[in-house]
């Protein structure tokens, strides 16, 4: 037991030692104080006010009675179809292939978020 009040008090001995070495080193702050105090001394300059906004107008959506325009539409009357070929020219190719997006219906799409 007289071994081991021996070691502490030798690391004991050691670490005050340390600490009063450390304890009387200089201050490694010292000119960061001096650069605090310089800039405290300074005259200090005015700032310019904040600019004036423009208050926000919130935007009401009044369009929610309005028919949905990615359904299909439902007509009251029937329009007459005029079954009298044109002949313009400009005509659809039904012999392409479709492309990836036409497999669905429109009113399955829905959109999911925005990039």
């Amino acid at each position: 037991m007289n071994a081991s009040y021996r070691q502490i008090a030798h690391w004991l001995t050691i670490a005050s030692l340390c600490g009063g070495l450390l304890a009387c080193s200089d201050n490694p702050s010292a000119d960061l104080e001096e650069y605090v105090r310089t800039t405290k001394s300074q005259q200090r300059s005015s700032i310019a006010p904040l600019p004036e906004f423009q208050p926000y107008e919130s935007f009401a959506y009044q369009a929610t009675d309005l028919r949905d325009p990615f359904t299909e539409p439902t007509f009251s009357h029937v329009r007459a179809v005029n079954n009298i070929p044109s002949n313009n020219g400009i005509k659809p190719d039904f012999d392409r292939g479709t492309e990836a997006l036409e497999e669905f219906p429109l009113d399955s799409l829905r959109m999911v978020g925005t990039l």
